[in-house]
């Protein structure tokens, strides 16, 4: 009997030493929480071959099986990590984790010829940032034929500047060596990263009248209160607001040194200040910008990919390039009269833009509004050597300023359907005018250019009409072709009007021909 009891005990503890065992096993399994995959391109000649090499990660993952697949069988095939090119074409190979289900991908390129990789560049060879600061080298492989232009990215010092696919991560203060290295000819460019220390941003503010508004707001920003504004505080601030006016007498802001700390400011104003450059390349978030009446030569939004709204008016910039405001809306660089700074305004690819105001730009000869499908409202008077405007296609825009161009000879409209109000006078270069598609156009005032006739039968709504001072036939008559009856009208006179209503010639003669008034005055220019 006591046999019997001895034998169940050890069969029991037996079975309490196995099950601890699992539950040991289940608590230590380390599951898969991502795999890579290198290179993560190729480029390979038929029937060349090359291995993959995939890391599953963590390092001590329990289970670090993994499958692969080819998207293109036929062109690339793919077992255990070896590649080999079969036709030509372009194949995806995935490799995917049993545990978990991570993936990675490499694009393998078959050619039947190579052209082999003669050099990689940096855009940058040296740079300074701050801890947990982010930035993008770009490198560029030669020639531009190259068939496999493939990197790899490298840091000599992980622990003070992490690299992923060409994206330097401040970690501890130090220096690290940035290395991209091409997979083919293992061609090398270097860059130097210093990374900086934590820091008072206040002390980076030069200018006074900066540093004074900022000190008055430390109650609000100094979070911590240790009196001084951390780059994690400075990043807080959404707001700056510096507007001053015409009559203000007190110190001005001359530099936004440092502004580049407040990296998610989401408005600045500054207008009536005494700014001579603008550089907001590091206020990637910022949404609405005032900085009307300074002395602004440069400014930099390029990086600015979600402002909204924009006035930089009266500032002598030459060139104004807004293509990286992606989803600008408003837009104004208007000047005092008969300034002639302001020479090239480029806003393509704002396709959000509905307002541009650009008026009193006397040098401009370069306004690109190229995929600006949204735009409502374009005013650009007084921009006297603007040889060209294409808004053909506009369908969304339904005012257009651009009187006093004088060296503009044509102006075609069409598909400008929702066209309601138009002002041409005095552009005094302006031969050929196309409105044909403007069905809602309401004001139309092409007075003083260069036209010999004009074709408003495609415009029903017009119901005010100012076309004096017109060459005409170059005699005694300006030929319009109307929609009421399509045949000529001779106003006789080089300077006249008329508006739909019917009224008065002059102080004796009232006609209304299908309730249309013709007016005019009796001189000839």
């Amino acid at each position: 009997m006591r046999k019997f009891n001895f034998y169940a005990l050890s069969v029991i503890a037996a079975l309490f030493v196995l099950t601890a065992c699992d539950k040991e096993k289940e608590t230590t399994d380390v599951s898969v929480t991502g795999v890579t995959l290198e290179p993560s391109t190729l480029t390979l000649l038929i029937d060349g071959t090359q291995t993959l090499v995939a890391t599953v990660l963590p390092e001590n993952a329990t289970d670090k099986t993994v499958t692969w697949e080819s998207s293109m069988p036929n062109i690339a095939s793919v077992e255990n990590g070896l590649v080999t090119a079969l036709a030509t074409g372009e194949a995806v190979i995935t490799v995917k984790t049993k545990n978990g289900n991570k993936t990675a991908t490499c694009t393998v390129t078959v050619v039947e010829t190579v052209v082999p990789v003669e050099s990689v560049s940096l855009d940058e060879e040296e740079m300074e940032i701050y801890i947990g600061d982010e930035f993008t080298l770009t490198a560029t492989v030669l020639p531009e034929a190259a068939s496999n232009k493939a990197v790899t990215w490298e840091s000599s010092a992980p622990d003070v500047a992490t690299v992923v696919d060409g994206v330097v991560t401040g970690i501890a203060d130090g220096e690290a060596t940035i290395t991209v290295t091409t997979v083919d000819g293992e061609k090398e460019k270097s860059c130097v990263v210093t990374v900086l220390p934590e820091i008072d941003v206040l002390s980076k503010i030069t200018d006074e009248a900066f540093l004074a508004y900022c000190q008055g707001k430390m109650t609000e920003w100094d979070t911590d209160g240790n009196g001084e504004l951390s780059r994690a505080e400075a990043s807080a601030v959404e707001r700056i607001e510096m507007e001053r006016d015409r009559y203000y007498t007190g110190a001005k802001v001359a530099s936004f040194a440092g502004i580049e700390h407040f990296k998610n400011l989401y408005y600045l104003f500054c207008g009536w200040n005494a700014l001579t450059e603008l550089d907001l390349s590091k206020n990637t978030h910022l949404i609405e910008l005032t900085c009307s009446n300074n002395q602004i030569a440069t400014i930099d939004v390029s990086a600015c990919a979600e402002l909204l709204t924009m006035d930089c008016s009266i500032n002598p910039v030459g060139e104004l390039d807004v293509t990286g405001c992606t989803a600008l809306k408003e837009l104004k660089c208007n000047n005092v009269y008969n300034s002639r700074t302001l020479t090239s305004l480029d806003a393509s690819g704002c396709t959000a833009l509905e307002l541009l105001q650009c008026n009193n730009n006397f040098a401009l000869s370069s306004l690109d509004v190229t995929g600006c499908a949204a735009l409502n409202e374009l005013s650009v008077f007084n921009a006297y050597v603007l040889a060209s405007l294409d808004l053909s296609g506009f369908e969304n825009l339904t005012y257009l300023d651009a009187s006093y161009i004088y060296a503009m000879p044509s102006l075609d409209l069409s598909g400008c359907e929702a066209l309601t109000y138009l002002d041409l006078s005095f552009c005094e270069a302006l031969e050929t005018l196309n409105i044909s598609d403007c069905t809602a156009l309401a004001t139309l005032a092409c007075g003083y250019c260069k036209l010999a006739s004009l074709d408003i039968s495609k415009n029903p709504a017009l119901n005010s009409f100012d076309c004096g001072g017109n060459p005409g036939n170059g005699v005694d008559s300006f030929p319009v072709t109307a929609w009421f009856d399509n045949t000529a009208i001779p106003i006789g006179f080089t300077r006249g009007s008329w508006a739909y209503g019917g009224g008065w010639i002059d102080d004796y003669t009232y006609v209304d021909p299908t309730n249309i008034f013709i007016a005019y005055e009796n001189v000839v220019d």
